[in-house]
């Protein structure tokens, strides 16, 4: 039995996606293009940054220096955490560093609803890789996901923000490294092992398209076999009542 805290269905939670600025002073090269946040201006669903309502004022300066401070302050807040705690991201690998947060295109973050910053609670979170020309074109890349170790359901809603995040921003396809421990998470929500190591015994290269027919119209073509299976089931049965005449 899993004695941890089900937050699955706490009220005094909120999801929240930081984009990184689109004038970047992490990846100017990256920054230029993500723009991705504009399709949440009106989304109620989750707290996003930047804020649409507020990129309309007139000091943009100051206001591209606060944003870029805020996404600074969030990355390097949970990876502080991370750090320094025992129970957030217990087995991080060595190789997520600080850069690792400012390369990301967005971090999700689950948390307590009245804020993350400057000392709010973090239940979870992810960082993501959107349409990045090193990954595959099209594709949201899981660079890391992780939860607190008392805590169940953070993956849950991590793994369905992402989602949404895929669906919202015409994404084909969701993809990841998953270690042995985690290969059965995954696959219980749809990812499939795309790698040689099909028992995933060491490290394997997951993935999950964002329909149930892997990139094709399964729906479509379900209904024109049918209208063909009516049409041979019409000309059999003309065919048999010419042979009775």
């Amino acid at each position: 039995m899993d004695d941890r805290y089900s937050i699955k269905n706490d009220t005094n939670l909120q999801t929240y996606i930081y984009f990184k600025p689109e004038s970047s002073l992490f990846d100017p090269i990256k920054g230029n293009r993500n723009k991705y946040w504009l399709k949440f201006e009106d989304d109620t669903n989750y707290k996003v940054y930047p804020d649409g309502n507020d990129v309309d004022r007139d000091d943009d300066t100051t206001l591209q220096t606060l944003y870029e401070n805020s996404y600074k302050h969030i990355a390097d807040y949970i990876y502080r955490l991370t750090t320094n705690s025992k129970t957030l991201c217990k087995n991080l690998p060595d190789y997520v560093g600080l850069k690792t947060f400012y390369y990301a295109d967005a971090i999700v973050i689950v948390g307590s609803s009245n804020g993350i910053l400057p000392n709010g609670n973090i239940f979870g979170f992810a960082l993501i890789n959107i349409n990045d020309p090193d990954y595959t074109p099209n594709s949201i890349h899981i660079d890391v996901i992780c939860s607190h170790t008392g805590i169940q359901g953070a993956g849950h809603i991590l793994i369905n923000a992402i989602e949404y995040i895929g669906r919202k921003l015409l994404m084909s396809q969701i993809y990841l490294t998953s270690v042995p421990e985690a290969y059965g998470f995954y696959k219980k929500y749809g990812f499939v092992n795309t790698s040689k190591d099909v028992n995933c015994n060491l490290v394997c290269t997951m993935r999950k398209y964002l329909n149930t027919s892997g990139g094709r119209n399964t729906k479509t073509r379900n209904t024109k076999t049918r209208k063909t299976k009516t049409r041979k089931t019409k000309t059999r049965k003309r065919k048999q009542a010419c042979r009775k005449r």
